[in-house]
Formats: C-alpha cells, structure tokens, sequence
C-alpha cells in the first residue's frame, strides 16, 4: 500500500522533476524511489523520450518556420532588387535619351530646284538667320551631292554611278544642309517650303527625343 501511495506521488511530481522544479527534498524523494521501483523508472524514462521528441518536433517546426520565412523574405528582396535595377536603367536612359535630345543639332535638309537663282538662294539663307542667327548652313552643289551619295555606297558596285557626270545627267539636287539647337525649327518648314526655288524640305525638327536618339543610334551603326 506504502509503495502504491508513493508510485502515486512520484508519477505526480515526474513532470516538476523533469522540469527541474522540485524542492532538494521532493527531489531526493523521487531518486530515492525511482532507484527501487522500475516502473516507476521506465515510465519517467518513456515519459522524458515524449518530452524530448516534443521538444525536437517543436524547433524542427520552428526551424522549419525560420526557413520560409528566410525564403520569402528572399524572394522579396530579389524582386525589389530586380525591380530597382530596372527603374534605375529606365531613369538612366531616359537622362541618356534628353541629354541627347539638348545637345543634339536640328537638321533640316532643303533640296532645290535645278534652276534656282543666287537671289532665292540667299532669301533662304536670310528666313533661316531671322530665325536662328547661330544656325549652320552647308550649302551641297549637284555634283556635291552626288559624291555623298557614291561615298554612301563605297562598299558596293559604284560603277553605276558613272553616268551621272556626265553633264546634264546628274538627277541629285542641289541643297542646303542646315545645323541648329532651335528645337523650334520646324516652325519655318512649311514657310520654307513654299518659297521659290525649294524642291523639298526634310527636317529632324520632328523627331521627339526618343525617335532623336534612334536616329543618332542608327548613326552611329552606320559608321
């Protein structure tokens, strides 16, 4: 009866003992008993391997838990690195591309009529300089004109142009290659374009900035 009472006890106290929360005399009292009882011994024993493998379930999942967290956290950080690297590049081309757009010159190519006159000829030049007092004027003669395009096609076969100079054979017009910062440039197009003696006017004034910069990318591929 004795021992019955106190495998009771013991069993009682085996949780407080495994925690280590046992009083020095409550704790001597279950050593004591559990070095001449075996079940008593087998159970705390059975009771202990629980409470380890619990412990070990508990930070496997904490563990587990931590690890996904990490990876989420990961694949947040990769797609916000990602995503600043890609705006960073999309500001940076842009300054690149207005940069461009700034610095670049307007060009505005006049193509005239064979049988324009000196007179009409500096008309042109001066509604320019109204407009744009710094603005470059080249002025390309047929045969000028001619020696640009063949240059154009160096790599090929430039026999065929040959017969072009030939007199009166030369089909490429004579122009005036303008170089301006006036962005406002094409104001003066359709003006221009009326005005005696002009065939044709082609100008870059058109382009906005990213078409500008294609243009001085494709430029560049030619070279």
């Amino acid at each position: 009866m004795k021992k019955e009472i106190e495998c009771s006890l013991v069993q009682d106290l085996s949780l407080n003992y495994l925690d280590g929360v046992l009083s020095e005399n409550s704790k001597k009292f279950v050593e004591n008993h559990l070095e001449n009882c075996k079940d008593c011994s087998d159970k705390l024993n059975l009771m202990k391997k629980n409470v380890y493998d619990d412990n070990i379930n508990d930070e496997t999942k904490e563990i587990d838990y931590l690890k996904n967290v990490k990876k989420k956290i990961s694949k947040k950080n990769k797609s916000l690195i990602i995503i600043g690297t890609m705006l960073i590049l999309i500001i940076i081309f842009n300054v690149i591309v207005f940069i461009n757009y700034k610095l670049s010159a307007v060009q505005m190519n006049i193509f005239l009529k064979d049988e324009i006159s000196q007179e009409q000829l500096q008309d042109i030049k001066k509604k320019i300089k109204q407009f744009d007092e710094s603005a470059e004027i080249i002025y390309n003669s047929k045969l000028d004109s001619l020696k640009t395009i063949e240059e154009n096609f160096k790599d090929e076969n430039t026999d065929i142009f040959k017969p072009y100079y030939e007199e009166g054979k030369n089909i490429f017009p004579a122009n005036y290659l303008v170089k301006s910062k006036n962005k406002n440039l094409k104001n003066i197009v359709e003006e221009i374009s009326s005005m005696e003696g002009v065939e044709n006017v082609i100008s870059t004034a058109y382009l906005n900035p990213y078409e500008s910069f294609l243009v001085k990318i494709l430029s560049i591929l030619k070279q």
